[in-house]
C-alpha cells in the first residue's frame, strides 16, 4: 500500500522519492557529467537519500514475502514467481534483482495509468 489514495493532503515519502528519482534519471540523459556532478551537488545528495527510501520500501516487501508462507506451495503473486525463478546457472535472484523488478513494475503501472 503506497498510501497515495488514503491521504490526499500529505504525499507519502515513497511517492515523493519515486517522482524525484525518475525526474533525476530523465535529466541524466541530457548530461554526461552527472556521475561527477551528483557527488557534490544538492540534487545528488537528495537523490541518494530518496534512493534509500525506494530501496527500503522494496527490501521490506521482499523480507515480508520471504517470511510469508506459500499456500499449498503455490505462488500467490508475481513477486513469488520471481522469487521462485532461477538464473540459467541455477542461482536464485538476489534481493537487488528483486528490488529492481519491484520498482520496474511500479514504474510500468505508473506510466500506464498516467498516460
Amino acid at each position: 500500500n503506497l498510501g497515495t489514495l488514503t491521504d490526499l493532503e500529505n504525499t507519502p515519502l515513497f511517492s515523493t522519492a519515486f517522482d524525484y528519482t525518475l525526474a533525476v534519471i530523465e535529466k541524466r540523459v541530457l548530461n554526461s557529467l552527472w556521475p561527477i556532478l551528483e557527488k557534490f551537488n544538492e540534487q545528488g545528495r537528495k537523490n541518494r537519500e530518496y534512493c534509500k527510501v525506494l530501496d527500503d520500501f522494496a527490501f521490506n516487501i521482499i523480507q515480508h514475502r520471504r517470511r510469508e508462507p506459500l499456500k499449498n506451495d503455490i505462488p500467490t503473486d508475481i513477486l513469488h514467481l520471481f522469487m521462485d525463478a532461477r538464473h540459467d546457472n541455477g542461482e536464485e535472484l538476489n534481493d537487488k534483482e528483486l528490488r529492481d523488478i519491484i520498482l520496474n513494475l511500479i514504474i510500468a503501472g505508473r506510466d500506464s495509468t498516467a498516460n
